[in-house]
């Protein structure tokens, strides 16, 4: 019986070290990360690099709409690409988006108004 709980005590002791070991890498890792985070440049083309990327991405699609939203550095970058729907070849807009969010949340809800709009 003593031997047993010798035995336990010494898995016991090494299943703390290893999650002691592995929250040190974690740690270390993050640390690491941070580092290599803070060294980046700022190239002050964001809004131009944002909009090659949601451009090349509407391309390779028939009938899409995108909105992309970024804060950077306190400033607010929101610009629709693509389209609304089949039928409406305007892009979207941030008010598009918050519009179907409320319809969904709604809809799945049981909570909509007559015009579909939730109220």
């Amino acid at each position: 019986m003593r031997k047993v709980l010798i035995l336990l005590f010494r898995i016991g002791l090494g299943v703390i070290a290893l999650v002691v070991l592995l929250a040190g890498g974690l740690v270390a890792y993050l640390g690491f990360q941070k580092r290599n985070y803070s060294r980046i440049t700022d190239t002050h083309d964001l809004p131009q690099r944002i909009d090659k990327r949601a451009t090349e991405y509407i391309a390779r699609r028939k009938n899409v709409g995108l909105v992309v939203g970024v804060i950077h550095r306190g400033q607010r970058f929101v610009k629709g690409y693509g389209r609304v729907s089949e039928n409406d070849p305007k892009p979207p807009r941030r008010l598009n988006v918050v519009r179907n969010r409320l319809r969904h949340e709604n809809f799945y809800r049981g909570d909509t108004g007559r015009d579909g709009v939730g109220r």
